[in-house]
């Protein structure tokens, strides 16, 4: 009985592109060359299907991840090209940039404090804004806007901030009625 290659059955002893057939050395041949296909693909990357890569790897030119690609670790990036996880962004920026709650004092990620708050002024009179906690160093800027309302949109007076300190604003008005005032102090 022969074997049967591409249609075409040969024996053993069939002289084949010049070289004698034997059914059992080609079946070997086969066989090894599968199992170094095998070989190969195991240990290349493949373009589909899933894989479990392990080792480290070095990738040139531009990385593209999946969306839903999931990164084995939030650790900081310490190279400038280094790719850094959506969880190390986050915990970044809820590190470096606190939300405000909505009291007097906010610090930012670089030291700055901003304080904030309203404050009530008599006609042609000056308020005192006290901080509940002092600036540890010094105001580096400080802003107030006064309240108009409708009735009172425009009396050609003055507001300003007359003098600020670590621990205080002092805002004064020529206006000729009273009111209210937003201010914000920035400092460290």
């Amino acid at each position: 009985m022969g074997t049967s290659i591409t249609g075409q059955t040969f024996a053993n002893g069939d002289v084949v592109a010049g070289q004698k057939f034997y059914a059992a050395n080609y079946l070997a041949l086969i066989a090894q060359m599968q199992a170094l296909n095998d070989e190969l693909v195991a240990e290349c990357v493949s373009l589909a299907g899933a894989q479990t890569i392990t080792g480290a790897k070095t990738f040139t030119g531009i990385t593209t991840l999946k969306d839903g690609s999931v990164m084995a670790s939030s650790a900081a990036p310490s190279a400038d090209a280094q790719i850094a996880n959506k969880k190390y962004i986050d915990d970044q920026i809820a590190i470096n940039h606190p939300t405000y709650s909505g009291g007097e004092s906010y610090t930012d990620g670089s030291g700055l404090i901003t304080k904030m708050g309203t404050a009530a002024i008599s006609a042609n009179s000056s308020a005192t804004v006290t901080f509940g906690t002092a600036f540890p160093n010094a105001i580096v800027a400080a802003v107030a806007t006064y309240r108009r309302n409708a009735d009172h949109a425009s009396s050609g007076g003055f507001f300003w901030i007359k003098s600020r300190s670590k621990t205080a604003l002092i805002v004064f008005t020529s206006e000729d009625f009273s009111g209210s005032f937003d201010w914000i102090a920035k400092g460290r």
